[in-house]
């Protein structure tokens, strides 16, 4: 897994969806360990210790254990002397105070907090931008990072290549800086989440150092270079789905899907080329339906058929087939039956669709015994 995973976007406002420069020397979605050993130089903490309104709580507490401390003092003159040895420790030991968080967003669902300095100037906009990470969920579980890879990763700001959390963040760091960012699913993976790795509804942390930045100086010129560059993460999509490794397959259809659906690279279009970016996502979009199919996983497949739908892609046996399929997974069992007879009114010799709806039958008679 790596920071190019599906985008965030809340289903009412966003579409899912991505692509990367950098993520085609990523490795496999695995869970990782928590590092021991991190280049980064400070350890994950909880979210709750960056908010603002979380610290005054801390420093009441702590202003309450202080005179807690007090009393104890005032009974007892050892333990005094033996907490003032205590803080003298802690001078010692170059205990520093944590940095506030800041806010990125209007409404608190994004905070960066700087862990480490950098230097020089942000990076412009479109930048293809190296960084080192380390992702986490709330409860501290590293699930993916860079540094456990030792394989530092690349990509073009301003492409949707990434989650909203992290482009916001880099946009605002300079080289050598190193951040907590610490974001709900609003601008991670939104309501869904990644299953198994990503919960739905979760709150994401990472760890960000900056690398380095430099200007894209060879960007798609033209549209055919951008279906030519979709059409590269297909086929190794296409490659993993042959394997049955359809969590990866997943992985760069959306890569594809995320290339065709960047705004600054499409508008202008004529209607040839326009017909071409819809057919192309269509069968995209089928392909992500036929993996959540097999990974049992009816109301993702659901999704990317209606997103078929959008594009006016309902005209074809397959994607009534497919959304069938989806349905019976879902046991919207009379959904499913009406896309399969519609499958075969359009394809009325294909045995494989009358098995397909003799099977959703017997289904839904099972489930209603």
């Amino acid at each position: 897994m790596n920071l190019s995973l599906p985008l965030n976007k809340d289903s009412n406002n966003h579409n899912s969806g991505g692509s990367g420069n950098g993520g085609t020397s990523s490795t496999g979605i695995t869970l990782s360990p928590i590092l021991s050993n991190s280049i980064l130089s400070s350890p994950i903490s909880s979210p709750r210790l960056i908010s603002s309104g979380n610290n005054n709580n801390n420093n009441n507490n702590n202003n309450n254990n202080n005179n807690n401390n007090n009393n104890n003092n005032n009974n007892n003159n050892n333990n005094n002397n033996n907490s003032n040895n205590n803080s003298n420790n802690s001078n010692n030991n170059g205990d520093k105070p944590r940095k506030a968080g800041i806010q990125l967003d209007s409404d608190g669902c994004l905070i960066k907090r700087i862990i480490k300095e950098g230097y020089g100037e942000i990076p412009p906009p479109r930048s293809i931008v190296t960084v080192h990470y380390e992702g986490y969920l709330s409860n501290q579980v590293l699930f993916d990072s860079s540094v456990q890879r030792n394989s530092p990763f690349t990509f073009q700001m301003g492409t949707k290549s990434v989650i909203d959390a992290i482009e916001q963040s880099i946009s605002t760091m300079k080289v050598g800086q190193e951040a907590e960012i610490v974001t709900t699913q609003r601008y991670a993976f939104g309501k869904l989440g990644l299953p198994p790795f990503i919960p739905p509804n979760v709150s994401v942390i990472y760890k960000i150092k900056l690398l380095s930045y430099k200007l894209k100086s060879n960007d798609f010129r033209n549209f055919e270079s951008l279906i030519n560059k979709s059409k590269e993460e297909k086929e190794i999509g296409n490659q993993f789905f042959q394997k049955s490794n359809y969590k990866k397959a997943i992985r760069h259809y959306v890569k594809s899907i995320w290339i065709l659906n960047d705004p600054e690279q499409t508008i202008g279009l004529n209607e040839m080329e326009n017909k071409l970016l819809k057919d192309t996502l269509i069968i995209l979009y089928l392909n992500l339906a036929s993996c959540n199919i097999r990974l049992k996983d009816g109301k993702r497949g659901i999704s990317n058929c209606e997103k078929i739908l959008e594009l006016g892609g309902n005209t074809t046996a397959k994607f009534y087939y497919r959304m069938g399929q989806a349905y019976s997974l879902n046991k919207q069992y009379d959904s499913a039956k009406r896309c399969l007879v519609q499958a075969i009114r359009l394809e009325p010799n294909d045995k494989l669709l009358r098995d397909e709806l003799d099977n959703i039958k017997k289904l839904q008679e099972e489930n209603n015994k």
